[in-house]
Formats: structure tokens, C-alpha cells, sequence
């Protein structure tokens, strides 16, 4: 038969055992997050005192050490943006107040922006800003910004590199012409194969520059300027297996 004392309580021994022990952690829990707060508000505390006393760049010292430190506090950063902004900082109130973008002025939203154009990845971006998490939505298009601009450079360079080897072909092409000419002035027998030796040379960088030409207007989705220079790179090539510097006639 049960006693009243078990009766009244509706516990075992056990269970009231397993109870305290349970409140006992959570008061533990409890205590640990009040002297992590309490250390935070001292650090905080200490660097304005720091700044207040003229040591401008002890005080940024020490709350950037801390919130690196405690990227999950975002007490040091909000610290850290007050102290600049009262010495009219706006690049760093929007470094380190980017965690919460709508707390920023319009001038230190813009400040942030341009703080954030040497910065190309995403790593990077967070290691500057000291963030983790989710980033807000003005880095997010910042790196969106950076992905467009990668890819409109490597676009760009294929241009460029067509237009260097046009250049050089060019360039062969009047030095050719003109050894030709004086080759065939002065009344010299191999006049044949030194006009077609630079012809050859001339089709080589005519296939590369349209392979680089090519690519550039497959890239633009220009189909049409693509399928011709396809055209006169199969044609260079053509010719260009046919060269054969010991026939009399040219590419025979």
C-alpha cells in the first residue's frame, strides 16, 4: 500500500531527485549567460572609457578583438559603429554596423557600398565585415555585382586577345609584303617560298584571332557573326594544310 507521503507528492523519490537536478542545470544555464553578459558590458563599458579618454584607436582595438572574437554579439559591432560615428566615420559605421543595414544612414549604406568594391569573394567579404550567418541584402548584391562583372571580363579578354593577334597579323602581314617585294626587286629565286612561308605564318594568327573572335560572339549570343568567322577559320585552316613550301604554286 502506497504511504501519504508518496500519495501527496505523486513522485518517486527518483523522479523529484531527477527534477532538482533538471532546475539545477537551468539555473546553471542561467548564471553562465548573465556572466557572459556581464563580461560583454564590461569589455563595452572599457572601450568607451578608452575612446571618452582621447584613446580613439585603444578603444576600436579592443572591440574589434572582441567582436571577432564573438561574431554572435552583436553588441561590440553596434559599439563599435557608435564610436565611429561620432568621428564621422561613415565606411566603418557601415563595416561594422552592416549586420543591420537599416539602422545605417543613406550616407553610410553608400559608404559600405564602396568599402566593399576591392573585395571579390565571399570569403573575403566576411572576413572584412567579421559576419556570419545569413549577409544582409546590400552585400548580397554586392557579390551578385562582382559574379557579373567576372564574367563580362573574361568576355572582354577573348575581344582583347582577337584583337592582339590581329595586330600581329597585321604586322606580319606588312613586313611579308615587303620582304616579298624587295625579294622580288633585287630578282631572288626563292621569292615563292618566302611568300608562302608568311602566309602561313599570316593564316596561323588569322585562326587564332577568329577562334578568339568566335568565342567572344558565342558569348554575346551573336549567332550569325559567329557561324562567318567559323567560316574564315575552317577556310585558314583549309588552306593552311594545303601549304606546301617546296611546290612551285602556292598552297598547290
Amino acid at each position: 500500500m502506497m504511504s501519504q507521503s508518496a500519495r501527496g507528492s505523486g513522485r518517486s523519490p527518483a523522479a523529484r531527485s531527477a527534477r532538482r537536478s533538471t532546475r539545477s542545470g537551468w539555473r546553471e544555464c542561467d548564471m553562465m549567460h548573465l556572466m557572459d553578459d556581464a563580461t560583454h558590458r564590461m569589455a563595452i563599458d572599457a572601450a568607451r572609457a578608452r575612446f571618452d579618454a582621447g584613446e580613439h584607436r585603444a578603444a576600436w582595438d579592443l572591440l574589434g578583438a572582441r567582436a571577432r572574437a564573438h561574431p554572435t554579439v552583436p553588441a561590440y559591432r553596434e559599439a563599435l559603429a557608435d564610436l565611429h560615428r561620432r568621428v564621422d566615420h561613415p565606411d566603418q559605421v557601415g563595416r561594422w554596423g552592416a549586420h543591420d543595414v537599416d539602422r545605417l544612414t543613406d550616407r553610410e549604406r553608400r559608404a559600405l557600398r564602396r568599402s566593399l568594391v576591392g573585395f571579390r569573394s565571399e570569403a573575403a567579404v566576411r572576413d572584412y565585415l567579421v559576419l556570419d550567418g545569413e549577409l544582409p541584402t546590400i552585400v548580397r548584391d554586392h557579390l551578385a555585382d562582382v559574379g557579373e562583372q567576372e564574367v563580362e571580363d573574361r568576355i572582354e579578354g577573348t575581344k582583347f586577345a582577337g584583337h592582339t593577334v590581329a595586330a600581329l597579323g597585321a604586322l606580319t602581314l606588312a613586313v611579308g609584303l615587303g620582304t616579298v617585294g624587295y625579294r622580288a626587286f633585287i630578282g631572288a629565286d626563292d621569292v615563292q617560298r618566302v611568300a608562302q612561308t608568311y602566309a602561313c605564318f599570316l593564316l596561323g594568327e588569322v585562326i587564332l584571332a577568329g577562334l578568339a573572335y568566335a568565342t567572344f560572339a558565342c558569348l554575346r549570343r551573336r549567332w550569325v557573326l559567329c557561324g562567318l568567322i567559323a567560316v574564315v577559320v575552317v577556310a585558314a585552316i583549309v588552306l593552311l594544310g594545303r601549304a606546301d613550301l617546296t611546290a612551285p604554286i602556292p598552297f598547290g
